[in-house]
């Protein structure tokens, strides 16, 4: 019988773990329960929510901190508890100040709060506490995939060096992490 009790094997959610219509194969449900019963600690690194994971019923098969918001929070599900947080050093009021020339161009954006609420909206309903909260990342969306890119180039053209983390996150979507909340970090944490 194999012991991967000193192995930990973390996955993407999206086309990693799940097939292309977001389901889960059972074929990699059942290799998660052969390598967990078998020691290994499995965890998962992925963009979306502590309750999106915990809808999918994943919380059985995770038996070590997860990364969550790309990498913005760490999670315990045995435990219920956040690990790790790390905010932007903006609130959606500043971030608009920071890419005033760019804003016209935002179709959409997704504000991601502390409490792990994502907030959807057009860039101009976005009001009141919302506007000054701290958040664990923000993504803009756009109708291609050109009008993301240059959106990248140019927002990454308008920030101070250092100040945040920016990606694609898929075609459509630019996001904007903490500095020390990537993925690579909450990782480094987890390991």
């Amino acid at each position: 019988m194999p012991d991967f009790s000193d192995i930990l094997l973390t996955v993407d959610f999206d086309r990693t773990l799940t097939a292309p219509d977001s389901s889960i194969p059972e074929r990699n449900l059942e290799a998660i329960r052969y390598f967990t019963e078998n020691g290994g600690h499995f965890s998962i690194a992925t963009g979306r929510s502590v309750e999106f994971i915990r809808e999918k019923q994943l919380e059985g098969l995770i038996n070590a901190p997860a990364c969550l918001f790309n990498g913005s929070v760490v999670y315990d599900y045995g435990k219920n508890a956040v690990l790790r947080t790390r905010f932007l050093p903006f609130t959606v009021a500043e971030f608009y100040d920071l890419m005033k020339p760019l804003l016209p161009r935002i179709h959409e954006i997704d504000i991601y709060e502390e409490s792990g609420i994502l907030i959807h909206q057009q860039l101009a309903d976005i009001t009141g506490s919302h506007l000054t909260a701290q958040q664990l990342k923000l993504l803009c969306r756009f109708p291609t995939e050109e009008e993301a890119d240059d959106f990248r180039r140019e927002a990454e053209s308008l920030l101070p060096p250092g100040l945040c983390s920016l990606s694609k996150s898929w075609s459509l979507a630019v996001e904007f992490n903490p500095v020390d909340g990537t993925k690579g970090h909450a990782l480094d944490f987890i390991k």
